[in-house]
């Protein structure tokens, strides 16, 4: 059973979660959409927007929620489990991996991707949720 601080967590990460996929949407449905978070330098792939956007929001979750580290970690390793199975499996039994998968192969005009998709998993992204969940837990005992 989830604490209060635990569901506190899930319905956030849930509601951005949900976000990015409906933004994944959009960009996909507006074929000259370009996506500002995929700017970044080219030889270094932690400093993008989305990279950034990973370690600020676990400094959110550190900072608010400093004792469930372990916690939010799972969760960020679920999420890069997820955009991993939707970037490098075909299987057609799960309605909503292959509605994301749809999304996530999706070619914009503007687009760079990995492997063909928008979704792909970065173990980079795990580095900076952990340096950020940190950094935010350390600003909150100042």
């Amino acid at each position: 059973m989830l604490n209060h601080q635990q569901q506190k967590i899930l319905f956030i990460t849930s509601f951005i979660g949900l976000s990015i996929i409906y933004y994944s949407k959009y960009r996909c449905n507006h074929k000259d959409f370009r996506d500002p978070l995929t700017y970044g330098n080219k030889w270094c792939s932690i400093c993008d927007g989305w990279s950034i956007s990973h370690f600020l929001l676990f400094c959110i979750l550190g900072y608010y929620f400093p004792k469930e580290f372990k916690f939010t970690m799972i969760l960020g390793i679920f999420w890069e489990m997820l955009e991993w199975i939707i970037s490098h499996t075909n299987s057609k039994n799960f309605i909503i991996l292959d509605k994301l998968r749809g999304i996530s192969t999706c070619k914009l005009t503007t687009d760079d991707t990995i492997n063909e998709h928008w979704f792909y998993a970065k173990y980079t992204d795990l580095l900076m949720n952990m340096s950020g969940f940190i950094v935010g837990s350390k600003l909150m005992h100042r």
